[in-house]
């Protein structure tokens, strides 16, 4: 029986890096993983590629918008995937969350999504709700605080440092973001 798995972590938890691996040894094996990402994330300069802090990982995705529908997307009336892997899934609407799902149940293809939880705010996305209410296998993908202790927030900060707390909910990037314990991320925002 197939399942929908969600692997999540806070920023610079080698998410991405462990979706890479992922894919490779599917693909090693002779499986055909259908690769997905958010259409918002650019940091690397091309939509559409899934990259990893380590460098020479990536590889191609197919991306999803707001008015992406997974279903015609995968095009599974001429296609046959083994598999499909999600990345960035924090990003999904939960529409796409669902059709995630239904791909699971209806067609009994495994599904791996990787993203954050929450967002820099401490709050969860909202396909993340989705996605934790649908999943079949919820794992952490664990990283350390500056601290040692195991990071669980997601920092946005400053060039100063400082965390900001308010403001969109979604500013894609890396360098202005921190993985930080809870008592270091409310240490930040009392200051």
């Amino acid at each position: 029986m197939a399942k929908l798995y969600y692997y999540y972590g806070t920023m610079f938890s080698a998410k991405s890096a462990k979706l890479l691996i992922m894919v490779y040894n599917f693909r090693e094996r002779g499986l055909r993983p259908l690769v997905l990402t958010s259409g918002l994330d650019d940091r690397f300069g091309e939509v559409g590629e899934i990259h990893s802090r380590i460098h020479g990982l990536s590889c191609k995705a197919l991306t999803v918008s707001s008015d992406t529908d997974i279903l015609k997307l995968a095009d599974f009336e001429n296609e046959r995937y083994d598999i499909i892997v999600a990345d960035e899934v924090q990003f999904f609407g939960k529409q796409h969350i669902e059709q995630l799902a239904d791909i699971v149940d209806n067609f009994n293809i495994n599904v791996f999504c990787f993203g954050l939880r929450s967002n820099y705010m401490g709050d969860l996305f909202p396909s993340i709700v989705s996605l934790m209410a649908r999943a079949d296998t919820i794992r952490e993908i664990k990283t350390v605080c500056r601290c040692g202790h195991k990071a669980t927030m997601n920092a946005l900060l400053d060039e100063n440092g400082n965390l900001i707390v308010e403001g969109n909910e979604i500013v894609v990037g890396d360098k202005q973001y921190a993985a930080f314990c809870r008592k270091c991320y409310n240490k930040l925002k009392n200051i």
